[in-house]
């Protein structure tokens, strides 16, 4: 009969193949933690239930580890993605609102400070389709 560390060492090795296989990252923390419990198993002389313990120790401890790495990418087709920042032209404000030129375009803008057509602006925000703007940094 087979010693039970052989047993957990084996699993784990399958499930890390099985990883290699499949996508996802999730069978990769329990093949590891599968190992880990059987090398506690064979180096500490432990039972069943405290290698139990052991593997559900370290798959809590390998996916909090993953989670905590994972990155929030941004949300796709942000309309501030490169627009913050950039220099605009005022062309105009009234009683209907600021316009800027950007590039070839013109775009509705809200003012921080009060400016006379044809200041050079840079713009700090979008909220939806108008731009802020204020004064350029030095």
């Amino acid at each position: 009969m087979m010693e039970p560390w052989v047993w957990w060492v084996g699993s784990g090795l399958v499930m890390l193949a099985a990883e290699m296989l499949l996508p996802g990252v999730f069978l990769f923390w329990i093949g590891a933690a599968a190992i880990g419990a059987g090398l506690a198993v064979l180096w500490l002389g432990w039972a069943f239930p405290a290698a139990c313990v052991a593997f559900l120790v370290l798959l809590a401890a390998g996916v909090g580890f993953s989670w905590s790495r994972k990155r929030v990418k941004p949300p796709v087709n942000n309309p501030g993605d490169g627009l913050v920042g950039r220099h605009v032209l005022l062309i105009e404000d009234g009683p209907a609102g600021a316009r800027v030129r950007l590039g070839d375009s013109e775009w509705p803008a809200r003012l921080l400070a009060p400016a006379e057509p044809g200041t050079g602006l840079m713009v700090v925000a979008v909220e939806n389709t108008t731009l802020v703007v204020g004064a350029p940094r030095a």
